[in-house]
């Protein structure tokens, strides 16, 4: 026993290992862990897109399609009531303006050029009934279209 006494001290043990490969290292398993953690969260969003922004991009665009829908419905509502003024109140004129060839030729073409509406009212005028403007004349109307500068002729 000693002989184990007498024997000087080595130090731990060193035990030889193989050298490490590199994929093998901390280093690398760490990079592909988060490569790997990268394409689920690129994976993730992508399915939340396709699926949940998808179907909201859609009712945006009914929405949308809707709403212009409804403005072109109005603008439509508002000029079929600016004409059916304006056949109104030529008629209304027809009935109880006397026949006076000078006042149809002043009052009738002020009616028709209704301000900026230059583009929607192309002309318009008053056709009596035969004979009644004048008892020889079958047909006498008044009418009034625009020229290619846009004024009443």
């Amino acid at each position: 026993m000693n002989e184990k006494k007498n024997l000087p001290f080595l130090g731990p043990s060193v035990i030889s290992r193989p050298p490490m490969r590199w994929f093998e290292s901390l280093h690398f398993r760490f990079s592909v862990l988060q490569s790997c953690l990268l394409f689920l969260i690129i994976g993730i969003t992508i399915a939340v897109m396709v699926t949940v922004e998808r179907n909201l991009l859609i009712e945006q665009g009914y929405e949308l399609a809707e709403q212009l829908g409804n403005r072109v419905v109005s603008q439509l509502e508002k000029r079929t009531m600016l004409a059916e003024a304006l056949v109104t109140s030529l008629a209304n004129l027809g009935e109880s303006l006397e026949q006076d060839v000078g006042k149809y030729m002043s009052v009738v073409p002020h009616l028709i050029d209704y301000e900026r509406e230059e583009s929607f009212i192309a002309g318009g005028g008053i056709w009596p009934e035969p004979n009644a403007f004048t008892p020889d004349v079958e047909r006498r109307s008044f009418f009034w279209g625009r020229d290619a500068k846009g004024v009443l002729q």
